[in-house]
């Protein structure tokens, strides 16, 4: 589900709680959205998520424990993000595999 680079002021925190009903999702691109920290809770609650693009959103470090849920993700897009490089160790140590792009 791509959800970005258009939709920068179309979806946010409060509208992603939608995304909840679509657990079969392998990839979600919410590059240029909206979407913070408290969104992650909803994106994070996907059990198939494989893919995932955050770039220029305001998720930041506190999103890492959320993130470290998604048990299947193998490649992470964090362009233009506050998630720390110590962060994206963390979720590398956690989720073996992990192609994080910084």
């Amino acid at each position: 589900m791509n959800f970005g680079p258009r939709g920068r002021y179309e979806v946010d925190d409060f509208a992603l709680a939608r995304i909840r009903d679509l657990p079969e999702l392998t990839k979600v691109n919410l590059g240029w959205t909206n979407v913070s920290d408290a969104g992650m809770e909803h994106v994070c609650s996907l059990p198939s998520v494989e893919h995932l693009k955050l770039c220029w959103t305001d998720v930041s470090d506190p999103s890492v424990p959320q993130i470290k849920r998604l048990r299947n993700l193998k490649e992470l897009w964090l362009q233009g993000t506050r998630v720390s490089a110590e962060g994206v160790k963390d979720l590398e140590r956690a989720l073996p595999g992990l192609r994080a792009v910084r």
